[in-house]
């Protein structure tokens, strides 16, 4: 009796299609990026026609608005040593980091159970968003931090499940890496304290899952701290007669936060385009329906949303990173709600 044994290399089928993905975006991104597809109002930080204020940052940091200690600026500092010395090399580690974080995500949304189809659209459709276009296309201070915070986010589900010290540690290090450099990741904070209180039972568990959430929290107010001290230390005298701006100057790079429920919409189109965001309601209603994951849905929405409304965010991004990013996974849950219900049928 003959049997029929499937390929060996089956169950990487779905990961590879999602690796080809992944090169596809990047490529999109780098050719976007070379025949300046949008970027002529928005590639701005080399340009010699700039104000003499913000070109006077540049030589005070070796990767413009970066610290030089952050994983970005490293990873900058890398990529310009392998290009020698060639600045363009930003923007391609640009491309780089955002079709990496792009994979990373599809990768735990397929280790999550979404089927591969949703996966795809919603790396497709976070790639042509606003927010990753734009990032993919030109250098940014926190380049690196979605993909950090993807590998945290990923790293704390395993921990979750395994009880692994060193996954552990590497989700918090992950973590706090990118809230480092992006505050805007502290909004998963309050619903990561809580997924993890209700998965643990020990109290010294719950003790220490709440002690790293402050950590974390308190470690958003250190990018404040670092563009304080970029200004300060920025080659003001060197540009003659330049002053340092005040601090409302940096809104020339800011877009108004978001003050009535019509600009949130419009925010979220742009992002989602409104089928998308009509897919990302529907998202968070199959979400609501896991009652173990109610408290950790309310609070990352909640919070999402509270930091799209009040607080400023750069105006090539729609909305901020963890909206956009979680926004997109959302979706994903959306269409394979969708996928099945059409299939029961």
């Amino acid at each position: 009796m003959s049997s029929h044994t499937p390929p060996a290399t089956s169950p990487w089928r779905p990961v590879a299609l999602i690796a080809l993905t992944g090169a596809v975006i990047l490529v999109a991104s780098l050719g976007g990026a070379a025949f300046g597809v949008g970027t002529a109002e928005r590639d701005y930080q080399f340009a010699p026609s700039d104000e003499a204020w913000p070109q006077s940052l540049l030589p005070a940091l070796e990767t413009p608005y970066a610290a030089p200690w952050s994983v970005s600026s490293a990873a900058g500092r890398g990529a310009m040593a392998i290009a020698r010395g060639r600045r363009s090399a930003l923007r391609d580690l640009s491309a780089v980091a955002g079709a990496a974080a792009i994979t990373a995500l599809g990768l735990c949304l397929l280790a999550a159970g979404i089927p591969l189809a949703p996966v795809v659209g919603a790396m497709a459709g976070a790639a042509a968003g606003s927010s990753f276009w734009w990032r993919s296309l030109y250098w940014t201070p926190d380049a690196m931090s979605p993909l950090l915070a993807v590998l945290a986010i990923w790293a704390g589900w395993r921990w979750l499940e395994t009880r692994r010290t060193a996954l552990g540690v590497g989700a918090f290090a992950a973590a706090m890496l990118a809230t480092a450099e992006s505050p805007a990741w502290v909004v998963c904070v309050p619903a990561a304290v809580a997924f993890s209180w209700s998965q643990l039972t020990s109290r010294s568990g719950r003790a220490a899952v709440v002690a790293l959430g402050v950590a974390l929290a308190a470690t958003a107010l250190w990018p404040l701290a670092v563009t304080a001290a970029v200004a300060k230390d920025a080659a003001w005298p060197s540009v003659a007669g330049v002053e340092p701006p005040p601090v409302d100057t940096w809104a020339q790079v800011i877009d108004p936060v978001s003050t009535s429920a019509a600009t949130l919409g419009a925010d979220l189109a742009r992002e989602f385009t409104p089928l998308g965001a009509g897919l990302l309601a529907i998202g968070v209603a199959v979400l609501w329906g896991y009652r173990s994951h109610r408290a950790g849905v309310a609070l990352l929405a909640a919070a999402c949303l509270g930091w799209q409304w009040w607080v400023p965010h750069a105006s090539f991004e729609s909305v901020h990173l963890p909206l956009a990013m979680g926004g997109w996974a959302t979706i994903a849950v959306a269409l394979r709600w969708i996928l099945q219900t059409l299939h029961a049928r």
